[in-house]
């Protein structure tokens, strides 16, 4: 059943850059497939605007631990990767 207090919690976590697999692994919210139900029916514009935002965390994150090496350079250079990679994903603009 649609829960809007829900899905907008969901919202907000994604625009701060957590990702929508790891939200609804929680206990209490719904499955990833129940959402994007939901997000189809009832708000596609905010989904994709916090999906673009999203992306925008995802870089910053990449930016802020590129400066932030741990010593181990393929490490380092792999998180990085798959940021770069997830951010380009969610926000190719």
């Amino acid at each position: 059943t649609y829960n809007a207090e829900i899905a907008e919690k969901i919202l907000e976590r994604m625009r701060s850059g957590e990702t929508l697999l790891a939200i609804c692994a929680e206990n209490g919210m719904p499955s990833r497939t129940t959402f994007i139900g939901w997000a189809e029916a009832h708000f596609a514009d905010k989904y994709a605007r916090a999906r673009e935002l999203q992306g925008h965390a995802a870089a910053e994150a990449a930016l802020a631990r590129a400066h932030q090496r741990s010593g181990d350079s393929s490490a380092d250079r792999l998180e990085f990767d798959a940021l770069k990679w997830f951010a380009g994903k969610i926000a190719p603009r």
